[in-house]
């Protein structure tokens, strides 16, 4: 239930300009129109399909991601098992919940909380799930967050953990770059850092702090926005050395994320150590595991860069390994879905 959408993060609409900056404008609305019944569009096809998947096909079963999938796949088909796949918890404390509000509405309503079997991440995020939307489901598949494995991760892993010598060291926060993320306090840290510490930062950036910080300080982070495949990604993540994943916990959807980052699993699969911070769940996971290091303050950066590259092997090691271990996608489909759902079909 989704549809590729035009990256407008820097995009402003800005009555006060020029005549030309108004009809920018008006083309942007326009255009923002446009997308709104091309989305609704979308779903109305996405409905017929379900509501004739019943006459398509002699065994079936509908994953669905998320409230609204999971809505409509009990809404508009009957007599079919359907998997809620749960990724992110509207949790009771979340900023944007309304009381009685749509988003309540939805995610609380009879068709929405249908479900044969739940899977999440793990148990802390079940509860949470469970807490936010007053049900308890029964029956449960444990999945972290995962990527495919391939022969240039597994070669590139190998090789760096053979790296000894750095001239400078590239530090990448990739993602969604925000203040949420601690994506202002890294530009304001890596102000003070020597020049052989270099600071990348890759994804959509959300919000006008970011770009705000950008524009008034005097050593420029390297800033990118390019869209990768999962391979073509792979390779533009193994021109670093250390990856930086911060959350700050403005809600509980926040607080259990040691199976739920995408980010932290991207740098694992190439065997890249990690700087963690601002997450207590996730400072725990990684400590536990020695794929790099956790922090509570983003003063500490330097020390620990410099912890990291004396022992890169190390830490190398232990990061390709945590993937192989938890992350590896084929593998916890062969362990942990396909035998949660053969009874299914």
């Amino acid at each position: 239930f989704a549809i590729n959408t035009v990256n407008n993060s820097n995009m402003q609409i800005d009555n006060s300009g020029t005549s030309e900056d108004k009809s920018l404008s008006l083309v942007f609305i326009c255009h923002l129109i446009n997308k709104v019944f091309d989305y609704l569009a979308k779903q109305f096809r996405l409905i017929w399909k379900l509501h004739t998947l019943n006459f398509s096909y002699d065994k079936k079963i509908i994953i669905a991601i998320d409230h609204t999938a999971t809505y409509f796949a009990n809404r508009f088909t009957k007599n079919c098992p359907v998997i809620f796949w749960s990724f992110d918890v509207l949790a009771e404390d979340a900023p944007w919940r309304i009381k009685n509000g749509f988003l309540e509405k939805l995610i609380t309503s009879k068709y929405a909380l249908q479900t044969d079997k739940l899977m999440i991440q793990d148990a802390n995020r079940k509860k949470l799930l469970e807490e936010s939307v007053g049900k308890v489901f029964d029956q449960t598949i444990y999945m972290p967050v995962g990527l495919n494995d391939s022969n240039y991760c597994r070669f590139a892993a190998a090789k760096r953990a053979g790296k000894k010598n750095f001239e400078s060291v590239k530090i990448i926060q990739c993602g969604l770059l925000s203040e949420i993320r601690l994506t202002v306090e890294l530009i304001d840290v890596y102000q003070n850092w020597p020049f052989n510490i270099e600071l990348y930062l890759h994804g959509i950036i959300c919000g006008n702090a970011v770009n705000n910080k950008l524009m008034n300080v005097t050593r420029k982070s390297i800033v990118s926005s390019e869209r990768f495949d999962s391979n073509s990604l792979s390779k533009f993540l193994d021109g670093f050395d250390i990856g930086f994943v911060g959350y700050g916990e403005t809600d509980s959807n926040f607080k259990f994320n040691e199976n739920a980052s995408a980010q932290l699993v991207s740098f694992l699969r190439l065997g890249i150590p990690v700087i963690v911070c601002g997450s207590q769940n996730l400072n725990e996971f990684i400590t536990e595991h020695r794929a790099g290091l956790a922090i509570t303050s983003l003063g500490d950066m330097q020390e620990v860069v410099k912890q990291l590259t004396d022992n890169y092997a190390f830490y190398c090691g232990n990061a390709r390994r945590l993937y192989e271990k938890k992350f590896n996608l084929i593998s916890i489909f062969e362990s942990c879905f396909i035998p949660s759902v053969s009874g299914m079909v």
